[in-house]
């Protein structure tokens, strides 16, 4: 019989670990208006994210799934196994250092007008810099008459 783990740290929050046989597996309940096709699993980059501090302490026998439930006419409940080595925990790592460099030099793109917009914290500072970078633009297009 399995040990189901609940799982919670200031850096992390699963919604089921299962260890079994000493072996370790991350579990993240999703749902879904249709299947998963063939490989969704493999490119989804929180399968990578999740067992990642679990690599340098070299619990390689981590493994993460997601359990999806389809919203269709005849529901479904399917499990979607993705495998990670230490090529795709690098690839995060080179990431997450571009990323870093992206923040440290101010380069990001905010959104308007994105469904996340009016539930999120930054919408006034964003909401800021497109008046100011509008104001910028139309300042070097639109010399100011003399």
């Amino acid at each position: 019989m399995p040990t189901v783990l609940a799982w919670t740290s200031p850096i992390r929050e699963y919604d089921l670990v299962v260890r079994r046989g000493g072996i370790r597996t991350i579990v993240d309940w999703k749902t879904s208006a249709r299947r998963w096709p063939k490989g969704k699993a493999d490119a989804d980059l929180q399968a990578t994210c999740y067992p990642w501090p679990e690599h340098p302490q070299s619990r390689t026998g981590t493994r993460f799934r997601f359990d999806v439930v389809t919203k269709t006419g005849e529901p479904a409940c399917e499990r979607h196994d993705a495998t990670r080595d230490l090529k795709e925990f690098t690839q995060l790592g080179e990431l997450v250092r571009v990323l870093e460099r992206i923040a440290a030099n101010d380069c990001f793109l905010p959104r308007n007008g994105s469904w996340e917009c009016a539930n999120c914290p930054y919408a006034s500072a964003c909401e800021s810099w497109h008046r100011e970078r509008t104001r910028t633009f139309l300042e070097t297009v639109q010399p100011r008459a003399a």
